[in-house]
């Protein structure tokens, strides 16, 4: 399974680490630079797996996540971080075929603007970008299942 991941960096040279890496920080419109990226490997078995995405992904940008679920349904997720957390907006995702497809039973937010985004708890919301990664992909996994089964969350 091949996900497609683009990255916002910004281009100031004085955004590097000590190996002259370029750092990703939150950019700003005019500095930005998207970089596609191919994550490979990144799932045991039929779950995604955090050590792995780390690997692959930068601590820190905001971004864009193509994602086909095992089950081959196609979600697009936006990462935007913000001052202590990041934001997983939902781009694309399957329709619910039918199903309940409230807030509660989808873990969504902001169904009623423009910009659906993934429910996560008060105090679990991920601090690096990795992490929102793995989140954005469990819940596809786990959305998947629910439009193929009914199968609860749980």
């Amino acid at each position: 399974m091949v996900l497609t991941l683009s990255i916002e960096w910004v281009t100031d040279l004085d955004q590097s680490d000590a190996m002259g890496r370029q750092l990703p920080v939150a950019s700003t419109p005019e500095r930005a630079v998207s970089t596609p990226v191919e994550l490979k490997n990144v799932y045991s078995g039929n779950n995604p797996n955090l050590a792995l995405i780390r690997q692959q992904v930068p601590e820190h940008g905001n971004g864009r996540l193509s994602h086909q679920s095992v089950s081959g349904d196609l979600f697009v997720f936006r990462f935007e971080r913000t001052t202590e957390s990041y934001e997983i907006f939902i781009e694309q995702q399957r329709g619910y075929g039918g199903r309940a497809c409230d807030t509660q039973a989808t873990h969504r937010l902001g169904l009623s603007s423009d910009r659906p985004r993934i429910c996560i708890g008060p105090g679990k919301e991920p601090r690096d970008l990795p992490t929102a990664m793995f989140l954005a992909m469990l819940w596809a996994e786990r959305t998947s299942r629910y439009i193929r089964d009914g199968k609860p969350w749980s």
